[in-house]
Protein backbone atom coordinates (compact mmCIF):
# COMPACT_ATOMS: atom_id res chain seq x y z
CA UNK A 1 0.00 0.00 0.00
CA UNK A 2 1.86 3.05 -1.25
CA UNK A 3 0.03 6.21 -0.33
CA UNK A 4 1.18 9.69 -1.14
CA UNK A 5 1.86 11.87 1.88
CA UNK A 6 -1.35 12.97 3.63
CA UNK A 7 -3.81 11.38 1.18
CA UNK A 8 -5.40 9.44 4.01
CA UNK A 9 -6.84 12.66 5.45
CA UNK A 10 -8.09 14.17 2.19
CA UNK A 11 -11.61 12.71 2.21
CA UNK A 12 -12.25 13.35 5.94
CA UNK A 13 -11.08 16.96 5.68
CA UNK A 14 -13.09 17.55 2.52
CA UNK A 15 -16.22 15.93 4.00
CA UNK A 16 -16.08 18.03 7.16
CA UNK A 17 -15.42 21.27 5.25
CA UNK A 18 -18.12 20.44 2.71
CA UNK A 19 -20.52 19.69 5.53
CA UNK A 20 -20.02 23.05 7.21
CA UNK A 21 -20.18 24.94 3.89
CA UNK A 22 -23.31 23.05 2.81
CA UNK A 23 -24.92 23.72 6.20
CA UNK A 24 -24.53 27.46 5.76
CA UNK A 25 -25.41 27.28 2.06
CA UNK A 26 -28.67 25.45 2.77
CA UNK A 27 -29.42 27.86 5.63
CA UNK A 28 -28.87 30.80 3.28
CA UNK A 29 -30.93 29.24 0.47
CA UNK A 30 -33.87 28.40 2.72
CA UNK A 31 -33.98 31.64 4.73
CA UNK A 32 -33.11 34.18 2.04
CA UNK A 33 -34.56 32.64 -1.10
CA UNK A 34 -37.13 29.93 -0.50
CA UNK A 35 -38.93 31.16 2.64
CA UNK A 36 -39.10 34.72 1.27
CA UNK A 37 -40.67 33.59 -2.01
CA UNK A 38 -42.89 30.71 -0.95
CA UNK A 39 -45.64 30.51 1.63
CA UNK A 40 -45.29 26.76 1.84
CA UNK A 41 -42.15 24.68 1.32
CA UNK A 42 -42.98 21.25 0.00
CA UNK A 43 -40.91 18.14 0.45
CA UNK A 44 -40.04 18.31 -3.25
CA UNK A 45 -38.55 21.80 -2.87
CA UNK A 46 -36.50 20.93 0.20
CA UNK A 47 -35.35 17.63 -1.33
CA UNK A 48 -34.35 19.46 -4.51
CA UNK A 49 -32.16 21.87 -2.53
CA UNK A 50 -30.52 19.04 -0.58
CA UNK A 51 -30.02 16.99 -3.75
CA UNK A 52 -28.39 19.94 -5.53
CA UNK A 53 -26.05 20.52 -2.59
CA UNK A 54 -25.20 16.81 -2.46
CA UNK A 55 -24.45 16.71 -6.19
CA UNK A 56 -22.25 19.81 -6.04
CA UNK A 57 -20.29 18.46 -3.07
CA UNK A 58 -19.84 15.08 -4.74
CA UNK A 59 -18.74 16.49 -8.10
CA UNK A 60 -16.46 19.20 -6.69
CA UNK A 61 -14.89 16.72 -4.31
CA UNK A 62 -14.42 14.01 -6.89
CA UNK A 63 -13.29 16.14 -9.81
CA UNK A 64 -11.27 18.83 -8.01
CA UNK A 65 -10.35 18.10 -4.39
CA UNK A 66 -9.58 14.39 -4.77
CA UNK A 67 -8.22 14.64 -8.30
CA UNK A 68 -5.27 12.35 -8.90
CA UNK A 69 -6.06 9.90 -6.10
CA UNK A 70 -6.56 6.24 -6.93
CA UNK A 71 -9.79 4.43 -6.15
CA UNK A 72 -7.96 2.51 -3.44
CA UNK A 73 -6.61 5.68 -1.80
CA UNK A 74 -10.05 7.28 -1.84
CA UNK A 75 -11.60 4.12 -0.40
CA UNK A 76 -9.17 4.01 2.54
CA UNK A 77 -9.43 7.75 3.08
CA UNK A 78 -13.23 7.60 3.03
CA UNK A 79 -13.09 4.70 5.49
CA UNK A 80 -11.48 7.04 8.05
CA UNK A 81 -14.41 9.47 8.05
CA UNK A 82 -16.96 6.66 7.82
CA UNK A 83 -15.50 4.97 10.91
CA UNK A 84 -15.72 8.30 12.71
CA UNK A 85 -19.33 8.82 11.60
CA UNK A 86 -20.30 5.30 12.64
CA UNK A 87 -18.59 5.77 16.00
CA UNK A 88 -20.70 8.89 16.57
CA UNK A 89 -23.84 7.01 15.50
CA UNK A 90 -23.06 4.21 17.96
CA UNK A 91 -22.43 6.70 20.78
CA UNK A 92 -25.74 8.41 20.12
CA UNK A 93 -27.56 5.07 19.92
CA UNK A 94 -26.03 3.34 22.95
CA UNK A 95 -25.66 6.19 25.37
CA UNK A 96 -28.56 8.36 24.25
CA UNK A 97 -26.42 11.40 25.06
CA UNK A 98 -28.22 13.51 27.70
CA UNK A 99 -29.43 17.10 27.31
CA UNK A 100 -28.20 19.86 26.99
CA UNK A 101 -24.86 18.41 25.84
CA UNK A 102 -26.63 16.02 23.51
CA UNK A 103 -28.42 18.83 21.69
CA UNK A 104 -25.27 20.85 21.19
CA UNK A 105 -23.34 17.75 20.20
CA UNK A 106 -26.00 16.71 17.69
CA UNK A 107 -26.14 20.17 16.13
CA UNK A 108 -22.40 20.27 15.50
CA UNK A 109 -22.28 16.71 14.23
CA UNK A 110 -25.24 17.26 11.91
CA UNK A 111 -23.61 20.45 10.65
CA UNK A 112 -20.44 18.58 9.78
CA UNK A 113 -22.33 16.00 7.72
CA UNK A 114 -25.02 18.23 6.23
CA UNK A 115 -24.06 17.34 2.67
CA UNK A 116 -25.39 13.78 3.18
CA UNK A 117 -28.74 15.07 4.38
CA UNK A 118 -30.63 14.03 1.23
CA UNK A 119 -29.65 10.39 1.76
CA UNK A 120 -30.72 10.28 5.40
CA UNK A 121 -34.02 12.04 4.60
CA UNK A 122 -34.87 9.61 1.79
CA UNK A 123 -33.94 6.53 3.80
CA UNK A 124 -35.87 7.83 6.81
CA UNK A 125 -38.96 8.37 4.65
CA UNK A 126 -38.73 4.76 3.51
CA UNK A 127 -37.82 3.04 6.79
CA UNK A 128 -38.94 5.56 9.44
CA UNK A 129 -35.89 4.48 11.41
CA UNK A 130 -33.35 7.19 12.20
CA UNK A 131 -30.59 4.70 13.01
CA UNK A 132 -30.83 2.97 9.63
CA UNK A 133 -30.93 6.31 7.83
CA UNK A 134 -27.90 7.55 9.81
CA UNK A 135 -25.99 4.36 9.03
CA UNK A 136 -26.71 4.46 5.31
CA UNK A 137 -25.98 8.18 4.95
CA UNK A 138 -22.68 7.62 6.77
CA UNK A 139 -21.55 5.51 3.83
CA UNK A 140 -21.87 8.43 1.38
CA UNK A 141 -18.12 9.22 1.28
CA UNK A 142 -17.59 5.91 -0.51
CA UNK A 143 -19.28 7.55 -3.52
CA UNK A 144 -16.06 9.51 -4.10
CA UNK A 145 -14.42 6.22 -5.17
CA UNK A 146 -16.26 6.58 -8.49
CA UNK A 147 -14.06 9.57 -9.31
CA UNK A 148 -10.75 7.90 -8.47
CA UNK A 149 -8.34 6.80 -11.12
CA UNK A 150 -7.46 3.16 -11.64
CA UNK A 151 -4.10 2.11 -10.24
CA UNK A 152 -3.00 1.00 -13.71
CA UNK A 153 -3.22 4.59 -14.96
CA UNK A 154 -0.11 5.92 -13.28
Amino acid sequence: MNFEKNTLWKVPVYCLLAGVVSFYASLFIFTNIIYKNLDYVSKLVSYSVYLAIFAVVLIVGGKIFLKGMTKKEIFYSASVIICFMEFINILEFIFNIPQPFGTTFSIYISMAFQWTNIISKCIFDITENMYISAFVSSLAPYLFVIFGRNENNE
